[in-house]
């Protein structure tokens, strides 16, 4: 099974333009088609260890360990393209994890396995506009008490990413050991620690004048590998792992 990240994210963007004067409201991203952003928030992880005390679900957050979200960081440039569209390129560091210890689940439970691993994303998103802010009395902007404008911004997205990660437990990096019996006979092959990822979600912002927006992010990422706890499911002898590895 493809693992999963999920996360949560608090934005700050800045404009490069002042929300300060009237204009047509399909023409107001016009003023302000660039955009850079930052942000703080979790991530979590849904794969083969951990999840809830179920059997094993894939869909969120059905079997998302709730305990496990760790603090991730965000930032990127936003170009609007349209009164309805954005492309985002942005960055993500932050960190996974997953514990067997977790779960009341008896298969799992009795696997007894974890992991934790550091991610380090770089992405390009498309961004669609269900809702635009408009300018307007909201704004206080001198003048234009007759208009009736609202402060928010609602997207959806959706994207490509190219990400690095490397499993560890305890301290010590998994891929390098071979746990799977990877490059022995019979063993599963070598694994990259690079890997694509399928970012996808909703944002909704608040437009601060003049330059300021601050909104949350909610995103779900299919990756493209089954190593990112190490464990794809296929497990090797381990009298022959150790034969071989010491």
């Amino acid at each position: 099974m493809l693992q999963r990240i999920s996360t949560v994210a608090l934005m700050l963007l800045m404009s490069n333009s002042v929300f300060g004067q009237y204009y047509d409201k399909l023409n107001a991203w016009r003023k302000q088609r660039h955009e850079v952003y930052g942000g703080i928030g979790m991530a979590n992880y849904l794969g083969e260890l951990g999840g809830g005390n179920g059997k094993g679900r894939r869909y969120l957050p059905l079997d998302l360990e709730m305990s496990m979200f760790k603090v991730s960081y965000y930032g990127g440039y936003r170009l609007n393209t349209s009164y309805r569209t954005a492309v985002r390129l942005g960055g993500f560091y932050g960190t996974v994890a997953g514990s067997d210890k977790l779960t009341a689940n008896p298969e799992r439970a009795e696997r007894n396995l974890s992991f934790e691993s550091k991610i380090i994303e770089g992405s390009m998103i498309f961004e669609y506009f269900i809702l635009r802010a408009k300018p307007g009395h909201l704004y206080h902007i001198k003048g234009t008490s007759g208009h009736k404008g609202q402060p928010f911004d609602l997207t959806a997205f959706i994207g490509l990413a190219g990400f690095y990660f490397n499993p560890k437990a305890e301290g010590v990096a998994l891929r390098p050991l071979g746990t799977e019996g990877q490059g022995l006979p019979g063993g599963s092959k070598p694994y990259t620690p690079f890997s694509l990822a399928i970012p996808m979600g909703v944002a909704g912002f608040y437009n601060i004048p003049p330059r300021l927006k601050v909104g949350i992010e909610i995103s779900f990422r299919p990756t493209m590998t089954d190593f990112l706890d190490d464990v794809s499911g296929k497990y090797y002898d381990n009298d022959a792992l150790r034969a071989a590895k010491g």
